[in-house]
Protein backbone atom coordinates (compact mmCIF):
# COMPACT_ATOMS: atom_id res chain seq x y z
CA UNK A 1 0.00 0.00 0.00
CA UNK A 2 1.30 3.45 -1.02
CA UNK A 3 2.22 5.59 1.41
CA UNK A 4 -0.13 8.99 1.33
CA UNK A 5 1.67 11.25 3.87
CA UNK A 6 3.05 14.70 3.10
CA UNK A 7 4.54 17.62 4.58
CA UNK A 8 3.09 21.41 4.34
CA UNK A 9 5.03 24.86 4.10
CA UNK A 10 3.52 24.88 7.94
CA UNK A 11 5.71 21.35 8.83
CA UNK A 12 9.15 22.43 7.21
CA UNK A 13 11.04 24.40 4.24
CA UNK A 14 10.16 23.11 0.81
CA UNK A 15 12.48 23.09 -2.03
CA UNK A 16 10.16 24.55 -4.76
CA UNK A 17 12.92 24.87 -7.52
CA UNK A 18 12.47 23.37 -10.87
CA UNK A 19 8.90 23.66 -10.15
CA UNK A 20 6.51 24.32 -13.49
CA UNK A 21 3.34 24.76 -14.54
CA UNK A 22 1.11 21.06 -13.89
CA UNK A 23 -2.44 21.92 -14.15
CA UNK A 24 -5.64 23.25 -12.17
CA UNK A 25 -7.74 22.18 -9.53
CA UNK A 26 -11.21 22.41 -8.81
CA UNK A 27 -11.83 22.63 -5.32
CA UNK A 28 -13.19 24.97 -3.11
CA UNK A 29 -10.96 26.87 -0.82
CA UNK A 30 -12.85 25.37 2.20
CA UNK A 31 -11.49 21.76 0.71
CA UNK A 32 -8.20 23.05 0.32
CA UNK A 33 -7.73 24.79 3.75
CA UNK A 34 -9.25 20.86 5.11
CA UNK A 35 -6.45 18.84 3.41
CA UNK A 36 -3.79 21.25 3.85
CA UNK A 37 -4.19 23.92 6.49
CA UNK A 38 -4.41 27.98 6.21
CA UNK A 39 -2.12 29.07 3.09
CA UNK A 40 0.29 31.14 3.76
CA UNK A 41 -0.10 34.32 0.96
CA UNK A 42 -2.73 32.01 -0.75
CA UNK A 43 -0.19 29.62 -1.61
CA UNK A 44 -0.10 25.80 -0.13
CA UNK A 45 3.11 23.90 -0.86
CA UNK A 46 3.02 20.35 0.12
CA UNK A 47 5.99 17.78 0.04
CA UNK A 48 4.36 14.18 -0.55
CA UNK A 49 6.21 10.87 0.83
CA UNK A 50 7.23 10.20 -2.81
CA UNK A 51 9.21 13.27 -3.02
CA UNK A 52 6.98 15.21 -5.21
CA UNK A 53 6.57 18.62 -4.46
CA UNK A 54 3.28 20.82 -5.48
CA UNK A 55 2.24 24.34 -5.30
CA UNK A 56 -1.63 25.60 -4.89
CA UNK A 57 -2.11 29.06 -5.53
CA UNK A 58 -4.32 31.65 -7.03
CA UNK A 59 -3.03 35.24 -8.47
CA UNK A 60 -5.67 37.31 -6.77
CA UNK A 61 -3.86 37.76 -3.60
CA UNK A 62 -5.27 41.70 -2.89
CA UNK A 63 -9.27 41.35 -1.58
CA UNK A 64 -9.37 45.16 -1.41
CA UNK A 65 -7.82 45.94 -4.94
CA UNK A 66 -9.71 43.46 -7.04
CA UNK A 67 -12.73 42.60 -5.25
CA UNK A 68 -12.12 39.03 -4.95
CA UNK A 69 -12.94 36.54 -2.23
CA UNK A 70 -10.84 33.27 -1.83
CA UNK A 71 -13.77 31.59 -0.53
CA UNK A 72 -15.56 32.55 -3.86
CA UNK A 73 -12.82 30.59 -6.04
CA UNK A 74 -13.21 26.94 -7.03
CA UNK A 75 -10.15 27.31 -9.58
CA UNK A 76 -6.29 27.01 -8.54
CA UNK A 77 -3.27 26.70 -10.31
CA UNK A 78 -0.84 23.65 -9.16
CA UNK A 79 2.34 23.59 -9.87
CA UNK A 80 4.72 20.46 -9.54
CA UNK A 81 7.99 19.04 -9.80
CA UNK A 82 6.33 16.37 -11.98
CA UNK A 83 2.99 15.63 -13.66
CA UNK A 84 1.83 13.98 -10.82
CA UNK A 85 1.52 16.11 -8.44
CA UNK A 86 -1.96 17.20 -9.32
CA UNK A 87 -2.87 13.63 -9.12
CA UNK A 88 -1.64 13.74 -5.64
CA UNK A 89 -3.41 17.19 -5.04
CA UNK A 90 -7.03 15.86 -5.97
CA UNK A 91 -6.44 12.76 -4.28
CA UNK A 92 -6.23 14.74 -0.85
CA UNK A 93 -8.57 17.29 -1.49
CA UNK A 94 -11.19 14.14 -1.84
CA UNK A 95 -11.37 14.40 -5.35
CA UNK A 96 -10.09 11.53 -6.83
CA UNK A 97 -9.04 7.91 -5.62
CA UNK A 98 -5.30 6.60 -5.13
CA UNK A 99 -5.71 4.77 -9.08
CA UNK A 100 -2.47 6.06 -10.98
CA UNK A 101 -1.00 7.33 -7.76
CA UNK A 102 2.70 5.90 -7.16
Amino acid sequence: MQDFNYNTHHDKKIDTTKMEFVDTVKASFTQLVAAFGKPIDLKWTIEFANGIVATIYQFHKDEKVFGWCPEETDRWFVTGNTNEAVEHVNYHVGLADHHGIE
